[in-house]
């Protein structure tokens, strides 16, 4: 299967996050290899504060999270953390849990486009 015909919307919006660095791709290319490097933690922190029923805690990091994934055109993953914040603002922490391993999901199909397109 041709990465085209994968199922599922593409993980990054190069267009815009090319415009948020001036059209810059080795800077681009940069705060993404930063992002992927820091993603693990802050997931490990979100779960983490899932099993801990820390509703508060589940807000404030996918929300963090969501800035930076927003910032770097990752649409798909700013969605799902959106679902998470969300979850943790309404104390809901049963969405939070359906969404976590979503989260891995899109992350790991992140890195994969990236790859493949070699971006990374």
């Amino acid at each position: 299967m041709k990465l085209k015909d994968a199922p599922g919307p593409i993980p990054i919006d190069l267009t815009s996050a090319l415009e948020r660095t001036g059209g810059e791709m080795d800077f681009l290319k940069e705060l993404l290899d930063m992002y992927i490097k820091g993603f693990k933690e802050k997931y490990t922190e979100i779960k983490d504060a899932i099993k801990l029923k820390d509703a508060g805690q589940v807000q404030e990091l996918s929300h963090s999270l969501k800035g930076s994934s927003a910032s770097l055109g990752l649409t798909p993953l700013q969605k799902t953390l959106f679902q998470l914040e969300t979850a943790g603002r309404e104390r809901d922490l049963s969405i939070a849990e359906k969404n976590i391993e979503l989260l891995l999901i899109q992350f790991n199909e992140l890195k994969t486009y990236l790859f493949l397109k070699r971006i990374l």
